[in-house]
C-alpha cells in the first residue's frame, strides 16, 4: 500500500511540474500588453485512408488554436497550396516544420499514424512541448511507446 501510494505521489508531482514547465514556456513568450508572442504550432495527426486526408479535423483544430494566438501549421492546407506530392516529400517537409515549431499538438487517434508517431518522437526528444490539441494538456506518454492499436496513448 505504502508504495503504491509513493508512486501515484511521484507521478502527480512529475505532472505538475511538466504542466509548471509549460506555463513557464508560455510566461517567457507573452509581450507587455499581455498578448500572445505568434508562437508556431505544429498540428499532428493521422491523415493516410482517411477520406479528405482527415482536412476536417485538421481545420476545426487549426481555427481554435489561431484564435488563441497561434500560428498554425497543418500539413493538409500546405498540401492544398503547394499540391501532395508523395508521402516521402511529405514527411520530409513536415519534419523540417515540426523542427521549427514552438509547440505541437496531437489530434485524436494521432497514434494510428506512422508520420505522427515519427513527429511527436522528434519533438520529445527535441523537448519541443507536446499537447492534445483538444484539451492542450501535455501528453505524458512518449511516442516510441506507442503503437497503431494500442488505447494506452490516448
Amino acid at each position: 500500500m505504502l508504495f503504491s501510494d509513493i508512486a501515484v505521489g511521484l507521478f502527480f508531482l512529475g505532472f505538475v511540474v511538466l504542466v509548471y514547465g509549460i506555463c513557464a514556456f508560455m510566461q517567457d513568450r507573452k509581450m507587455d500588453d499581455d498578448k500572445m508572442i505568434n508562437l508556431k504550432l505544429y498540428l499532428s495527426g493521422p491523415m493516410t485512408g482517411i477520406p479528405e486526408d482527415n482536412k476536417p479535423e485538421f481545420d476545426k483544430y487549426a481555427a481554435i488554436w489561431r484564435a488563441n494566438g497561434y500560428r498554425v501549421f497543418s500539413p493538409p492546407e500546405w498540401d492544398l497550396k503547394t499540391g501532395k506530392i508523395d508521402y516521402k516529400y511529405s514527411l520530409k517537409r513536415d519534419i523540417k516544420e515540426v523542427l521549427d515549431s514552438d509547440i505541437l499538438a496531437v489530434l485524436p487517434y494521432w497514434w494510428k499514424s506512422k508520420g505522427a508517431r515519427l513527429e511527436v518522437h522528434n519533438a520529445q526528444e527535441l523537448e519541443i512541448p507536446v499537447v492534445n490539441a483538444e484539451t492542450g494538456l501535455p501528453v505524458t506518454v512518449r511516442a516510441i511507446d506507442c503503437y497503431e492499436d494500442d488505447e494506452k496513448c490516448l
